[in-house]
Parts: C-alpha cells; sequence; structure tokens
C-alpha cells in the first residue's frame, strides 16, 4: 500500500510512530531534501528513521522554487518503489493540502499504473 503524507504541522515523532504503525518506509519526495527548520534535513530524517528514510528526489519537484509542477524522473522514482521490501511506503513533502502538492500528481501517476494510494490525514 502506498500512502501520502505532509510533514506541515506535525513532529519528526508523529512521522516515525506513523511509520512504525503501518511498517511503511518513508519515501521524502522533495526535490531537495533540505528545510529550513534542521529536523526536516534529509540527514537528520535518515538518522531519525533510518533504514525507513529514502530520499527519492527522481519524485521531486523540479519546479519547487515556483512554476507549473514537473516531476523529475516517475520511471525511476518507481524502479526505486519496486526495491522496498516493508509492506508500505508514504510518500511525504512538506504541503498540508495534497490537492495543490506534487505528491498529488506522482499519487495519481502511481493510481494511473495501478497502485493504490491513500493520503494520511489523521
Amino acid at each position: 500500500m502506498i500512502y501520502t503524507i505532509g510533514y506541515a504541522g506535525r513532529s519528526v515523532a508523529d512521522i516515525i510512530r506513523i511509520a512504525n504503525d503501518i511498517d511503511a518506509t518513508i519515501f521524502d519526495i522533495r526535490y531537495a531534501a533540505r528545510s529550513r527548520f534542521p529536523d526536516w534535513s534529509g540527514g537528520r530524517l535518515a538518522s531519525a528513521l533510518s533504514a525507513r528514510y529514502r530520499h527519492v528526489p527522481e519524485w521531486g519537484n523540479i519546479n519547487y522554487r515556483g512554476g507549473p509542477i514537473s516531476i523529475a524522473d516517475y520511471l525511476t522514482g518507481l524502479r526505486t518503489l519496486r526495491e522496498v521490501t516493508t509492506p508500505s511506503v508514504i510518500l511525504m513533502c512538506v504541503c498540508r493540502d495534497p490537492e495543490f502538492c506534487h505528491r498529488n500528481v506522482v499519487a495519481k501517476m502511481l493510481r494511473r499504473d495501478g497502485y493504490e494510494v491513500r493520503e494520511i490525514d489523521e
């Protein structure tokens, strides 16, 4: 199963708990795994989540600084997804609202390819 989540308004502990609860690998699908909040930088997330964390810039929005959403390399990201051994994957980025977020674009692409994708909105 594939889920999506935005980390805005959440703590790293929330993300860890959710990943553990559903036995998931977190796919950080930000094009650049940087944040002005140090806990959300890729390095810190990798330390906190260990094997449950993968930065997947291929599913990032190359126009994250402005402009239309454009996914970097969907097919390479799909190959990365197929390598995962946990039962679930969570596509994570910062956006609180998935409607205007690139993770929704990736979710639609995955659904088109036969995957079931749900937004985590707890």
